[in-house]
């Protein structure tokens, strides 16, 4: 067995902190004669980051050889409840392992850990920049245990933190408004954590001041149908972790995440009629004053106007009308003119269009 010490403890902004480190190869009790054996394992607590190292493994890899003589560090942590817990390693190089056991079991080597690592995770770590990984998983109150261990014959430094702390948020919610359904459309969006079995999308309620589920969803965005259109809606993310036997916990919410529904929808205006008014001169040429009318739209803020003089090939903006339903144009002679009219509504910084109006044409020589 190798020997460890404890640092004296320092006290930094009223914070108590022990400092363990080691003396020698490593920074537990490592088991030479049986691996099962692990009644004097080293204990650690939740949120304390263990740093160790395991010492040159043997080049003999045959059965006996790998399993008397390789160099295992074992450590025992407590959970106090149910909760879900980060587990963060460091490896400084390739073939590192990493696991954790649940003490229930009664030989580890045959079970399957709560936390598992790979040699791939620490592919391109080495002896001066580190290799850092992160998992997340829901652990029943009890006592875990934790083996690490080379899985080849490298050997080097390694460190790890089991911690209820530090539990990531969605990050990044969106949310705005989006066309369709009767403009009650809001489309959500955030950024994916690794290692999560899926986010929980929660709405508040005004009724009861909460934030209420929504939907579960594996994705990391969401179209919300069948809102108010012109209302503001507030919601929050949460990721979750599934345990082996299907129980969900959930993480933290996510920030706030608001945005109001578009406007109303609009009924497509219509062109009434082209009204001469009088002759007038454009550049020069021979032009023919009009007004183009159209009906009224319930709720409309305005109107764009657009018109052609090539027949209908190209239409350009010609206009954006907010006091009534007229506009005065000039017609040069000879060209052939068409028109159409679009409603639009303006609330909260959004705007929703009508359908475009049927087209007027306006086609005859100007005498």
């Amino acid at each position: 067995m190798k020997k460890y010490f404890l640092k004296p403890f320092v006290i930094i902004f009223g914070v108590l902190i022990f400092c363990f480190m080691c003396s020698t190869e490593v920074f537990a009790y490592t088991f030479a004669d049986n691996n099962d054996t692990l009644e004097t394992a080293f204990g650690i607590d939740l949120n304390n980051t263990i740093e160790g190292e395991i010492s040159e493994s043997v080049v003999d890899f045959s059965e006996d050889a790998y399993y008397n003589n390789h160099d295992y560090d074992y450590y025992r942590i407590y959970v106090p409840k149910k909760q879900i817990i980060r587990f963060q390693y460091t490896g400084y190089f390739y073939g590192l392992h990493i696991n954790v056991y649940s003490d229930k079991n009664i030989n580890i080597e045959y079970s399957s850990p709560v936390f598992s690592t790979y040699s791939s995770d620490f592919y391109n770590a080495g002896a001066d920049s580190g290799k850092t990984n992160e998992q997340y998983s829901i652990l029943d109150a009890g006592t875990y245990i934790v083996k690490v261990y080379s899985g080849n014959s490298n050997f080097g430094h390694y460190k790890f933190c089991l911690t209820n702390k530090g539990i990531k948020p969605t990050r990044s919610v969106r949310a705005y408004a989006t066309s369709g359904d009767k403009n009650t459309q809001i489309k959500l969006s955030w950024g994916q954590l690794t290692n999560v079995s899926g986010y929980r999308v929660f709405i508040y309620d005004k009724g009861t001041k909460k934030y209420k589920k929504y939907k579960d969803l594996n994705s990391g965005s969401l179209v919300i149908k069948k809102l108010k259109p012109e209302k503001k809606y507030k919601f929050k993310v949460a990721p979750y972790y599934k345990s082996p036997d299907g129980e969900l916990n959930l993480g933290p919410k996510s920030n706030v995440a608001s945005a109001y529904t578009k406007p109303k929808s609009l009924k497509t205006p219509k062109i009434t009629k082209a009204v001469k008014k009088g002759i007038a001169y454009y550049n020069g040429r021979k032009s023919r004053m009009f007004d183009i009318k159209w009906n009224k739209v319930k709720g409309a803020t305005g109107y764009y106007l657009y018109s052609s003089s090539d027949g209908g090939k190209n239409f350009y903006f010609s206009g954006n009308i907010i006091d009534g339903t007229t506009a005065n144009m000039i017609a040069v002679m000879g060209q052939k003119y068409q028109f159409y009219v679009v409603a639009y509504r303006n609330k909260h910084n959004l705007t929703t269009l009508s359908k475009k109006s049927k087209k007027l044409k306006f086609t005859r020589p100007i005498k």
